[in-house]
C-alpha cells in the first residue's frame, strides 16, 4: 500500500485545502508485524512532509505483545516513529497499556473493542484520558467505533452511539484534553451528520468542538 509521490503542481492546492478545511490526515496500517510495514511507511511519511501535514497519524496493529515485537518498534527510525500510534484491537487494555508505555509509542483507543473486552474495572472514560496523556505534544486520537450487528468487535455498524460520544468528551474536556474523533461506521458521512445532530441536541456545550469544514473528507 505505497503512496504515489504528488505532482508538484498539485501540492500547493492540497496544503491550501487541508488547511482550509482543518484536516488531519490519518493512515490505518494493514494488521500487520511493524517489520513488515517500514516500505509502506517511508512512502506515507513522505507524502505528509510533501503536504506539511505535522500531525498526521499512521495508525499500527499490534498482533503480539511480546519481546521480538517489541523489539522492532524499537528499531524504527525517528522519522516513521513520530507519525506512529498504535490501535488497541484485541487484547486486555491495561496489558496493552503497558506496551505501548514501553516501546514509546502512543496508544489509540477505541470504543468498541474496549467495550466488547469489558475488563474489570471497567472505566473507559479514565482509560481513554490515560491513554491521552501518551500523547505528548501531539493531539491525541481515538476511535468511536459503531456496534457491529453480529455482536463481533471486527465488523461496523451503521449508528453510532452519541451518549457514549458525549459521555466520553466530556471526560476529556474535564481532563483538560482536546482531541480528535475518527468515525467508524459502515454508513460514512450519514453516520456523522446524524452524531453532531445528536450531541448539538444532547450537549449543546459541546457543539463548538463539532469540525464544520467538509464532512466527507472529515470521516
Amino acid at each position: 500500500m505505497l503512496a504515489t509521490p504528488l505532482p508538484r503542481h498539485a501540492i500547493p492546492y492540497l496544503r491550501e485545502y487541508i488547511a482550509q478545511q482543518q484536516l488531519r490526515l490519518v493512515v490505518h496500517a494493514p494488521f500487520a508485524h511493524i517489520h513488515q510495514l517500514i516500505p509502506d511507511c517511508g512512502s506515507w511519511v513522505a507524502l505528509f512532509e510533501q503536504l506539511a501535514c505535522d500531525d498526521a497519524v499512521i495508525i499500527c496493529h499490534v498482533p503480539q505483545l511480546d519481546t521480538s515485537t517489541a523489539s522492532h518498534f524499537q528499531r524504527i527510525t525517528p522519522a516513521i516513529r513520530r507519525y506512529l500510534a498504535l490501535e488497541h484491537t484485541h487484547q486486555a487494555p491495561d496489558v496493552f497499556g503497558q506496551f505501548a508505555a514501553h516501546v514509546n509509542i502512543p496508544p489509540i483507543f477505541d470504543w468498541q473493542h474496549y467495550h466488547h473486552i469489558a475488563p474489570w474495572p471497567y472505566a473507559p472514560d479514565r482509560t481513554l484520558c490515560e491513554w491521552a496523556s501518551r500523547w505528548g505534544q501531539r493531539r491525541p486520537l481515538w476511535h468511536m467505533s459503531s456496534a457491529s450487528e453480529h455482536g463481533t468487535p471486527t465488523r461496523h455498524g451503521a449508528t453510532v452511539d452519541s451518549s457514549v460520544v458525549v459521555w466520553l468528551v466530556r471526560s476529556m474536556c474535564a481532563a483538560g484534553y482536546a482531541c480528535d474523533i475518527e468515525i467508524e461506521s459502515h454508513a460514512g458521512i450519514a453516520a456523522y451528520m446524524r452524531l453532531r445532530r445528536e450531541i448539538q441536541q444532547k450537549a449543546p456545550e459541546l457543539a463548538h468542538y463539532i469540525h464544520e469544514g467538509d464532512t466527507h473528507a472529515r470521516t
